[in-house]
């Protein structure tokens, strides 16, 4: 199972988790942007890295690669002015977003589980070419 089939599976598996609660439910996998499928193989890659990583220090991982990007805290989600009300530390995060960073880690490292992890190199595909070294998970 490759990361991108591991990230595929934890922003669907979201999507159950914010049909549950109420909250607007993120478009499936094939409609999000590459930028923001990028980000979520990127996110596994760190898990792949760090298996013993804390749903904080993902979050942390998240929150440093979206500050690189020229992120800020914002009170919404604002593409244009790149700012989100997640660039917070992980306790100040809301219950409900704290759980999504467990599921995120859980799933993947349910994942990891599997089998033997070889060395890929992953390539997200969209226009600032992403690129790292990560682990992969036999198919």
């Amino acid at each position: 199972m490759s990361p991108t089939v591991i990230a595929e599976l934890t922003h669907e598996s979201n999507r159950v988790y914010q049909k549950s609660i109420g909250q607007e439910v993120d478009p499936h996998w094939d409609e999000l942007p590459d930028g923001k499928k990028a980000a979520k193989v990127l996110g596994v890659g760190y898990i792949l890295g760090h298996p013993n990583c804390s749903p904080s220090d993902l979050h942390q991982a998240w929150c440093d690669h979206y500050l690189g990007q020229g992120w800020s805290v914002g009170v919404t989600r604002d593409v244009e002015k790149k700012q989100h009300p997640n660039m917070v530390p992980f306790g100040s995060l809301p219950l409900h977003q704290r759980i999504k960073d467990h599921l995120f880690l859980n799933i993947v490292q349910i994942c990891m589980a599997c089998g033997k992890i070889p060395e890929q190199t992953v390539s997200t595909g969209d226009d600032t070419a992403c690129q790292s070294t990560v682990p992969v998970l036999p198919s």
